[in-house]
């Protein structure tokens, strides 16, 4: 009890940035906890930028259902869209959101293809994703354009791209079985299963931005 009550405390302490960079080790944490059947006194998070609800747990011997978690965790996703949709229109939050590097800046560009991947699926798709996978919050018409350049300027900037978007798990064989203007062509394997894998030619010259840009139009 005390060392979750100095997690708070933690989670209290950061500023904008840190809690669109962290939102995804805030829910992994409360989930352990519930997992753990910890039972705590209701309690909430809040600061200047977003509340982090955390009656995840109910005093006394009885936990709320697996489904009152993850409503709870579908309202901190629409907060933390929010949030970032405010980050990448206004233009003095925009370039401070720019001016970030290393670790917090990859988190950002992870959350802002995130998003973009469920703006860009069905319905079907997007009532079926997990919740884990990304933040299945449909993302307003007016403002994609915003994203998908804040998301192409950090990456240069940075030059990081979104994790979701490398391979892995894939072995490959040596020598490609066909080439092109691109990329070569390879065979490979996946969970055992047979694959073609095209990989672009990249050199030094190459442009981050266009090739994510090459990347975002499928």
């Amino acid at each position: 009890m005390s060392q979750f009550k100095e997690t708070l405390q933690q989670w209290k302490s950061w500023d904008s940035i840190a809690i669109i960079q962290n939102h995804q080790l805030i829910k992994e944490h409360l989930w352990d906890l519930f997992q753990r059947g910890l039972t705590i006194e209701v309690c909430f998070l809040r600061s200047a930028f977003c509340n982090y609800t955390a009656d995840i747990f109910q005093s006394g011997s009885a936990l709320h259902s697996e489904e009152t978690f993850h409503n709870l965790v579908t309202l901190d996703k629409i907060a933390v869209y929010a949030h970032l949709t405010v980050w990448v229109t206004d233009d003095s939050k925009y370039q401070h959101l720019l001016t970030q590097r290393g670790q917090v800046a990859q988190s950002l560009v992870n959350l802002l293809q995130e998003v973009r991947s469920f703006a860009l699926s069905s319905p079907r798709a997007a009532k079926s994703a997990h919740s884990d996978q990304r933040l299945d919050i449909p993302m307003e018409p007016q403002y994609r354009s915003r994203h998908v350049k804040a998301l192409l300027k950090l990456s240069r900037a940075s030059g990081l791209h979104p994790e979701s978007l490398a391979l892995k798990g894939i072995e490959m064989e040596m020598h490609p079985v066909d080439n092109g203007g691109y990329g070569d062509v390879y065979q490979g394997m996946l969970h055992g299963r047979k694959i073609a894998v095209k990989v672009l030619k990249v050199y030094q010259s190459s442009d981050l931005v266009k090739l994510l840009k090459v990347v975002f139009e499928y």
